[in-house]
C-alpha cells in the first residue's frame, strides 16, 4: 500500500474519530424528555435533543474536517481536491452512524434498524435528494478545474429539475422504499376536489407520517406512517392540504424551482476555495442564503393557501388530522419554524380549540450554547496534535 494512500486513509480516520466524538458530545448534553409527560412537553424537549444533534453534527463534521485538512496538508503531497473529498465521507459516515441511532430510540423504538433506516434513506431521497445530489456533485468537482464549472453547473441544474418532478420516490422503489397506491387510498385521493388531475400517487414505507406533493409533475406521496396513525377523515384533510399545493399557479411554481436551483452553484465550492479564493465562497454562501430566505416567505404563504384549500372540506377534521400527525412525529405544537405555521395556531384557524394549554417553543439557546462547548472541546484537543505534527514535521 503506497504512502499516500495510507497518509489518506489516516487523516481520514483522525476526521471521522473528531467528527464521530463531536456528535457524541453534543448527544451526551441533550437528552431527550421523560416518556410519562403530556405529548406537547415531551415534544418540545425531544425537538431540543433532535436539534442539537443535528447541530451537533454539522459543527463536528466543518470542525473536523477542517481542523484534519489544516494538519494533513503539511504532511502530504495528497491533491487537495481529494483529501477534502475523503475527509468529508469519512466524517459525514462517522457522525450520521450516531444520529441515526439516536433517532431510531426517539421516534421508533423496539423498530428493526434495517427497515427504519431503509424507510429513512426513502424519505430523504423524497425530500432532500437534490441536496445529496448536489452534494455528490461538490465532491466530484473537488479536483475538477474551473474551466469546466459549466459543466457541472448544467449537471446540477439538470439534477434539481430532475428531483423536484419526485425521482426520489422513483428511486426509493428500487430498494423497497415506496409503492404505488392502489385500493381505497387511490380512491380517496381521486374523491377530493382537484384529485382527479394527480397523476400518480405512492405510499413510501417509513414509520414517520408525513405527505408531499411535487407540483412540477402532479404527483403526491403519503408515508405508510401517515396511514396508520390518521382515519380517513384526517387523511382526507391532509391530502386536501396537498392537493391544494399541486394547485398553485405556475410562477409559484417557477419561484420554487428557481429559489432551490440557487443551491446549485455551491457544487463549487471546492475549487473555489483551493483554486480561486476562499472568499468567493463565503460570497456565495451570503448570496444563496438571501435567496432562500426570500424563496421561504413565499412558500409560507403557500402553506397558508394550501390550509385554507383544507378548510373547504373538513376543517376540523383536518384540524384533528393535523394533530396526529404532530403527535406522531413528536413534532411540537409551537415552533416558531417557517414555512410552516405553528400547529396551535392551524387548529385555532380552523375553528378547533385544542384540549391542551398553548405551550412554549423548544429552546432556541441550548443547541448553540451545546455545540458552542463541543467546538471548545474540539479545538483544545486539535491544537496540541497540530504542535505535535509541526514538531514532528522539524526533526530532520
Amino acid at each position: 500500500m503506497g504512502t499516500e494512500l495510507l497518509a489518506l486513509l489516516a487523516a481520514c480516520g483522525l476526521a471521522g474519530g473528531l467528527s464521530l466524538l463531536g456528535t457524541g458530545l453534543a448527544m451526551l448534553f441533550s437528552r431527550p424528555g421523560p416518556r410519562d409527560l403530556h405529548w406537547t412537553e415531551r415534544a418540545r424537549l425531544d425537538w431540543t435533543a433532535r436539534r442539537t444533534a443535528g447541530l451537533g453534527l454539522l459543527v463536528a463534521l466543518l470542525f473536523s474536517v477542517g481542523a484534519v485538512f489544516w494538519m494533513s496538508r503539511d504532511a502530504t503531497s495528497l491533491d487537495d481536491g481529494v483529501l477534502l473529498a475523503g475527509l468529508t465521507i469519512a466524517a459525514w459516515l462517522s457522525s450520521r452512524w450516531l444520529v441515526v441511532r439516536r433517532e431510531l430510540a426517539l421516534s421508533a423504538p423496539g423498530a428493526d434498524v434495517s427497515t427504519f433506516k431503509r424507510g429513512r434513506r426513502a424519505l430523504s431521497l423524497s425530500l432532500y435528494g437534490h441536496v445529496y445530489g448536489l452534494l455528490l456533485l461538490a465532491l466530484a468537482s473537488g479536483w475538477a478545474p474551473l474551466q469546466v464549472a459549466p459543466l457541472w453547473l448544467a449537471i446540477g441544474v439538470a439534477l434539481v429539475l430532475v428531483f423536484s418532478r419526485g425521482a426520489g420516490v422513483d428511486m426509493s422503489s428500487w430498494f423497497g422504499g415506496a409503492s404505488p397506491a392502489t385500493g381505497e387510498l387511490l380512491a380517496l385521493v381521486r374523491a377530493r376536489p382537484g384529485g382527479e388531475h394527480v397523476r400518480s400517487v405512492h405510499i413510501l414505507e417509513v414509520h414517520h407520517a408525513n405527505a408531499m406533493a411535487f407540483p412540477l409533475s402532479g404527483r403526491l406521496a403519503v408515508t405508510r406512517g401517515l396511514l396508520e396513525h390518521l382515519d380517513e377523515a384526517g387523511l382526507a384533510g391532509i391530502l386536501d392540504h396537498e392537493l391544494g399545493h399541486l394547485a398553485e399557479p405556475r410562477k409559484v411554481i417557477l419561484v420554487r424551482v428557481l429559489s432551490v436551483l440557487s443551491l446549485v452553484p455551491l457544487i463549487l465550492a471546492v475549487p473555489l476555495v483551493t483554486q480561486l479564493n476562499p472568499w468567493s465562497l463565503g460570497v456565495l454562501v451570503v448570496v444563496v442564503f438571501m435567496i432562500l430566505r426570500l424563496g421561504q416567505r413565499m412558500r409560507k404563504r403557500m402553506e397558508e393557501r394550501a390550509d385554507a384549500h383544507a378548510h373547504e372540506g373538513d376543517p376540523a377534521a383536518y384540524a384533528r388530522g393535523l394533530e396526529a400527525l404532530h403527535r406522531a412525529n413528536g413534532t411540537p405544537a409551537v415552533l416558531g419554524k417557517p414555512p410552516h405555521p405553528d400547529l396551535y395556531d392551524r387548529m385555532i384557524a380552523a375553528g378547533v380549540q385544542p384540549d391542551w394549554p398553548k405551550p412554549e417553543a423548544p429552546s432556541k439557546w441550548r443547541p448553540c450554547l451545546v455545540v458552542a462547548g463541543v467546538t471548545v472541546a474540539l479545538a483544545l484537543l486539535v491544537v496540541p496534535l497540530r504542535i505535535a505534527l509541526d514538531v514532528a514535521l522539524a526533526i530532520p
